[in-house]
This record gives C-alpha cells, sequence and structure tokens, in this order.
C-alpha cells in the first residue's frame, strides 16, 4: 500500500490540469469540421494560456517533489500517454472506432487515480473518477449514435472543463465569493485538501483555543506532597486540639454568699 505523502505548503505541479485540459479540448475541436472547430481549437488555446500566465505568476513553477516523486510522475505520465495511444490506434482501426477516444479518456482517467500520491492532493481522484464517468457517457452516446462526432465532443469538451475548473480550484484562482455565491463555498477545500494528516491550505492552521487555567490536584492523603517538610512554617489555620472526654463547663460566675 503506498504511503501519503506530505508535502509543505503551496501547489506542487500546478500546471498538470491546465496541460491535460488544453488536450482534451483538441479532441473535442477534432471532432468537428469546418471552420467552428478551428475556432474552438483557437478559444481553447487563448484560454490555455490565460489560465498557464495566472497559476505561473501566482504559484511559479509550484513546489519541489524531489527526484524520487518527480520520476514517479514522469513514469505515469509515460504510461497514460501509451494507454492512450495505444487506445486510439487499435480501437481505431476496427470497427468500434467511435469508442477510441472515451476508451482513451478513461484510460488515463485511471491512471491519474495515482497522482494523489505522487503530487500529495486528493482532487486528483475527484478529477479522475469525473472524467471517467464522461467517458462513461461518451461510450454510450458513440453506440447509440452514427459517428464520432458527438460522444468525441462530449468527452473532450466537458474533460477539458473539468480539468480547468478543477486546476484553477487547486491554485487558487477562484475568489470564495464567488464559491459562497454559488453554495458551493467547500469544493475549493475539497480540491485542495492533501493527503495523509496536513491540514488543507483553507482549514485553521491551529485549531487551538486556550482553556482556562486548571487548579493543580490536590495530593492524596498519607502521600510525600501531603506531608509538610520539617521546619517548614506552617501556612492556613492553626489546629486546635481538645482533649479526650466529656467537655467540663465551668460553673456560671454569681454573688458571693452572705458571711
Amino acid at each position: 500500500m503506498t504511503r501519503p505523502i506530505r508535502l509543505p505548503d503551496g501547489v506542487a505541479a500546478p500546471q498538470i490540469e491546465t496541460v491535460l485540459g488544453v488536450l482534451w479540448w483538441i479532441a473535442g475541436a477534432l471532432a468537428l469540421s469546418g471552420g467552428s472547430g478551428t475556432v474552438l481549437m483557437a478559444a481553447g488555446l487563448g484560454v490555455t494560456g490565460g489560465l498557464w500566465t495566472l497559476v505561473r505568476r501566482r504559484h511559479g513553477s509550484g513546489l519541489s517533489l524531489g527526484p524520487a516523486r518527480r520520476a514517479r510522475l514522469v513514469r505515469q505520465a509515460v504510461v497514460a500517454g501509451a494507454l492512450a495511444l495505444a487506445a486510439l490506434v487499435g480501437v481505431g482501426m476496427t470497427s468500434w472506432s467511435e469508442l477510441a477516444v472515451p476508451l482513451a479518456s478513461a484510460l488515463v482517467a485511471i491512471v491519474l487515480f495515482s497522482l494523489s500520491t505522487i503530487i500529495g492532493s486528493r482532487s486528483f481522484v475527484l478529477v479522475g473518477g469525473l472524467v471517467l464517468v464522461l467517458s462513461a457517457v461518451g461510450a454510450v452516446v458513440a453506440l447509440g449514435t452514427m459517428g464520432s462526432t458527438a460522444s468525441q465532443g462530449l468527452v473532450g469538451f466537458g474533460g477539458a472543463l473539468v480539468f480547468w475548473v478543477a486546476g484553477a480550484l487547486r491554485a487558487g484562482l477562484v475568489s470564495p465569493a464567488v464559491l459562497r455565491s454559488l453554495r458551493l463555498p467547500q469544493l475549493s477545500t475539497v480540491l485542495r485538501r492533501r493527503t495523509g494528516r496536513e491540514p488543507a491550505p483553507d482549514d485553521d492552521r491551529t485549531g487551538y483555543a486556550p482553556a482556562a487555567a486548571l487548579r493543580p490536584a490536590p495530593p492524596a492523603a498519607g502521600s510525600a506532597a501531603a506531608r509538610p517538610a520539617a521546619g517548614a512554617a506552617s501556612v492556613g489555620p492553626a489546629v486546635v486540639h481538645r482533649p479526650a472526654g466529656p467537655l467540663r463547663v465551668p460553673p456560671a460566675a454569681g454573688p458571693a454568699p452572705a458571711p
């Protein structure tokens, strides 16, 4: 079982969602013929450039993952690319070519689940699940219609929007006031929460509330702490020792007897 990774404050690899989003957007734009596909592709490239610039200004190149985690990230990227290419080429050469894009998207979505432990963010689990659902819906649409235009456009454009929104939330580009207006105040916290025991950046950093001073418990009877030290001055009211036996009351004073 892979142990969760604990990272310091900040965002690691903040441009992953931006890159994946533009790849999915290009796939959706290629499904359209004529000038509409070209216009949408240019619009997607413009959105990608804007997001890249905003994230770069806010986080720079992001937190350093270290050699080991960087090698794992590159290895997962190669695996995802190889699986997607195999699905596009292999399935595209069969009579089920309309399922090539949904299948490739689903394979990449499965690989995204492992990024949560590499980068240390649970957002990739949610993003991978949403892209996997979109891929399944796209496969159903492809089986129910002729051609791959509808399914490829749904998977491509829908997946790109999921990646871009998730990336903007993880990078903190969306104002909390916007989320409150959409009645989604916890969405940013969920997407930015880290794996392991570290709190999310939006959470309270300490969670500490000073309590009232506690009085020390009295020492047990007969203990060394309960007995005063030799020669120490007694503090507190004096103890009056009463003699054993019945209490004798002296006679009341009265007049002297007559001689």
